[in-house]
């Protein structure tokens, strides 16, 4: 009976049970918030009667079936929040719903495509969308988001390439597209967009190099590219990031030296360029004059050769140093010592990295015999 009503916030209390139907006969109702209870079963079909519903949240519940196909009739809606709950099937046709802002489906187990249900052009409103950690396949939506600053897909199994029309964009900030099936290279567009910090498309089938002009001059604070199948060698431009934290991009296949516009990046803390195929002094890869924030290195895995440098140990922020499986060679430095900050450090195998073994028996293709070329010697300060 409460045809007058247009607000309802009951969200974070012990309700349990189903949610009523009968909520559908307010009509007026523009904001419904019953999210971090206990709900379960589904939401009510007749939640589509709310025609001038705009914001709907029943997040942190327990909700485990599918979405009624009517909710994508709510042309008013503008806020959806459906994150962490158990609902299971395909999403509704959401095309009709042109005026909504944020979409949060994240943390459940839908299924099935996307392109139909959020067609490519028909969210020029959007700036918060959420569909991670679910299990939704199939390509990606090139969608146009002008408005755009969330973007986070991570841990599904989308497939097909990665969204490339953001050139326009003014306002796109953080984007995770990790833990999916993605393949194809990284489209250059992502360097055009000067308002992105945060960018990650690890754990993914992605191939090619990363583009030359990548991130030029943009505010780009934590760029992650882990576990891919990258190639080439690492571009200059990523040196110039000056707000770059945290770079990832363990386990590709990218060869080559550190560019030594890297040493520019003065607000650097994590640095892991692990199972790669890069080489060079293991001195070159760090700037310990302006480089004075870096808490983690690790360059495991890879082709570096030289001596271990005294100077990186005295990073006063340092908290973690691997470097196993190279070429190096030489003694632990004392300054290792001086390193009070640190508790991780990896330095297991240091000269066994498959470059710098000199085969015993090269002619005899299964047999894998081999000696070092390079040692560490002498004795733990």
């Amino acid at each position: 009976n409460l045809t007058n009503l247009y607000k309802l916030f009951l969200g974070i209390n012990f309700l349990e049970g189903t949610i009523p139907a009968e909520l559908g006969n307010m009509t007026n109702i523009q904001e419904l918030v019953i999210g971090g209870n206990f709900f379960h079963g589904a939401v009510p079909a007749s939640l589509s009667n709310m025609g001038r519903l705009t914001s709907f949240d029943v997040s942190r519940n327990i909700l485990n079936e599918a979405l009624p196909s009517d909710l994508g009739t709510n042309i008013h809606l503008e806020i959806l929040y459906m994150y962490y709950n158990f609902m299971t099937g395909s999403l509704p046709n959401f095309s009709n719903l042109s005026e909504i802002r944020v979409l949060d489906i994240s943390y459940n187990h839908y299924s099935g495509t996307t392109k139909e249900q959020l067609p490519a052009d028909a969210f020029h409103q959007m700036n918060y969308l959420q569909l991670s950690e679910n299990l939704f396949s199939g390509h990606l939506s090139d969608f146009y988001f002008p408005r755009i600053y969330l973007m986070d897909v991570h841990v599904n199994m989308f497939s097909g390439p990665i969204p490339a029309n953001v050139s326009d964009s003014m306002t796109l900030n953080f984007c995770d597209y990790s833990s999916n099936f993605f393949s194809g290279p990284i489209p250059p567009a992502y360097g055009s967009v000067m308002s992105l910090t945060y960018f990650a498309a690890s754990s993914n089938c992605l191939t090619g190099p990363i583009p030359d002009s990548f991130f030029m001059d943009m505010l780009l604070a934590q760029l992650f590219l882990g576990k891919n199948y990258l190639t080439g060698t690492l571009p200059e431009s990523l040196g110039f990031l000056q707000y770059l934290v945290e770079m990832n991009i363990i386990q590709n296949k990218f060869h080559g030296t550190v560019p030594s516009s890297w040493h520019q990046l003065r607000n650097l803390q994590i640095l892991f360029l692990a199972t790669n195929q890069l080489k060079g002094s293991l001195s070159s890869v760090v700037n310990t004059t302006l480089q004075r924030q870096l808490t983690n290195i690790d360059v495991s895995h890879n082709s570096f050769t030289g001596t271990i440098p005294e100077d990186i140990f005295l990073i006063p922020t340092l908290q973690s140093f691997a470097a196993a499986a190279n070429c190096l060679h030489g003694k632990i430095p004392e300054t290792v010592c001086q390193a009070t900050n640190m508790t991780s450090l990896v330095l297991d195998g240091v000269s066994t990295a498959t470059s710098c073994r000199e085969k015993i028996f090269p002619s005899i293709s299964f047999m894998n015999a081999f000696v070092l070329t390079k040692v560490l010697d002498g004795t733990i300060p």
